[in-house]
């Protein structure tokens, strides 16, 4: 008998755009029975989406393979999913996601304006529909596109890497979602929120660069405390922050050496044509110094962005100011709670007084299994890089269990509830609509 399942599944993967609906009723009756596992992609580890070559901006963001100490996760999809990026995000995935096994993903093209096609454009052959809501934000109303009806038999799902509001800044977020228009029409969510219906975490990075202990710092200047590394200098919360702790530094004959555009002082060290950040993202252990402070631009729950770990590969004690959720995300006692302090004076104090005890203490996560580094193995087992495959798991499970979606006509472009009482709100890449 179970040998008749795979064989009668393995015909259906050979033929996804021929499925019937009647063989995703036959397929749900084993999902508990057979427990398939389609897509173990433990050897697979440059996957491309279906059509990947008419995709842009996938290949520049890392990491771009899949941890060799860490095993890919097998995924229950009993039949073909097909999911259709409608609006394109920038972190989605390049690696896990492929044209092999049940899990599909295709993606508007080079030659649609920002990846989101006309309100007729036909997609209802998809089982999912994604929309990266930044894209739709941008120069609002101008992007605010969504197809003319919605099937009750397909699933919408938002996909956000912003902030869901960046207030008073010219940047993209995710503010549709709180939008009731556009939300009405959804039926879930993904994001790196842990509480969204498909989390996508910020990536980690890799086991290698968190498991080497710190560079020698006592060969550097006595007086270079810590670094920081910012070129998006929009944030005044960010700046104001990062203004305060290095003047109070300063106070103590102390230097904090910023690399980056916003309070620039000084260059990477580097040979000449070599690249300036030594492994991937900024992350440069000969520019390291024993701390690095690190702030995300604005203070929303689980926005934990990839910096804090970029700090911890370098080999630095991170300072960091962000969302409490931070405590469960790193290793504990690996950084420093700006939060925890009741002054920035008793934040540099507590830096200055870290003797060589309190920094093995504060690297000795490096020395354990990674189940015990935070949440580091959920930052992939939940992170971009099995999103799309984990999207056709629960798209699968919904349906398996008879779930209607949401269905109607959808909203033409329209006025976000917000302006003009908040003219910030619609503020976007130097246009004030």
């Amino acid at each position: 008998m179970r040998a008749q399942w795979y064989a009668m599944l393995s015909h259906i993967a050979a033929n996804l755009h021929s499925i019937e609906i009647a063989a995703k009723s036959v397929a749900a009756q084993v999902w508990d029975e057979e427990g398939l596992s389609l897509l173990q992609l433990h050897t697979s580890k440059h996957l491309r989406p279906s059509n990947y070559g008419e995709a842009i901006g996938l290949g520049k963001d890392e990491p771009m393979t899949w941890p060799d100490n860490l095993d890919y996760p097998a995924f229950n999809i009993p039949f073909p999913i097909r999911i259709f990026v409608w609006s394109f995000a920038g972190f989605l995935p390049e690696t896990g996601t492929s044209q092999l096994g049940n899990c599909t993903v295709d993606f508007t093209t080079k030659s649609i304006d920002m990846h989101i096609p006309t309100s007729d454009y036909d997609v209802s052959d998809a089982d999912v529909l994604l929309f990266g809501l930044p894209n739709m934000i941008w120069e609002f109303p101008k992007n605010y596109i969504l197809p003319k009806e919605k099937s009750a038999k397909q699933m919408w799902i938002t996909t956000c890497e912003e902030p869901v509001k960046r207030t008073g800044l010219s940047k993209a977020d995710c503010r549709l979602l709180q939008d009731n228009a556009t939300m009405e029409m959804m039926d879930f969510t993904s994001s790196y929120d842990m509480l969204s219906d498909v989390p996508a975490l910020f990536d980690s990075v890799y086991f290698e660069d968190l498991k080497t202990m710190p560079p020698d710092f006592s060969v550097n200047p006595s007086d270079e405390l810590a670094t920081l590394a910012v070129s998006d200098c929009e944030s005044t919360w960010r700046n104001t922050w990062l203004e305060e702790v290095m003047a109070e530094v300063e106070k103590t004959g102390h230097k904090v050496l910023s690399y980056g555009e916003c309070l620039h002082n000084t260059k990477e060290p580097r040979e000449a044509g070599k690249p300036k950040h030594k492994i991937q993202g900024w992350i440069d252990r000969e520019a390291a110094r024993p701390f690095k402070l690190v702030a995300e631009n604005v203070l929303q729950p689980w926005y934990v962005t990839e910096k804090i770990w970029n700090a911890l590969a370098e080999g630095s004690v991170p300072v960091y100011l962000g969302p409490p959720e931070v405590k469960e995300m790193m290793p504990e006692g690996s950084f420093i709670y700006a939060d925890d302090f009741p002054s920035t004076q008793a934040l540099v104090q507590r830096m200055l007084d870290f003797t060589p005890e309190d920094f093995a203490k504060a690297h000795a996560w490096r020395e354990k299994p990674t189940s015990e580094w935070g949440m580091w193995e959920t930052t992939w087992m939940q992170g971009r890089h099995t999103m799309m495959n984990r999207i056709c798991e629960f798209a699968a499970k919904q349906m398996t269990e008879g779930k209607q979606f949401k269905s109607g006509v959808t909203p033409a472009a329209h006025d976000l509830p917000c302006c003009p009482e908040d003219p910030s709100c619609c503020k976007n890449w130097g246009r004030n609509l």
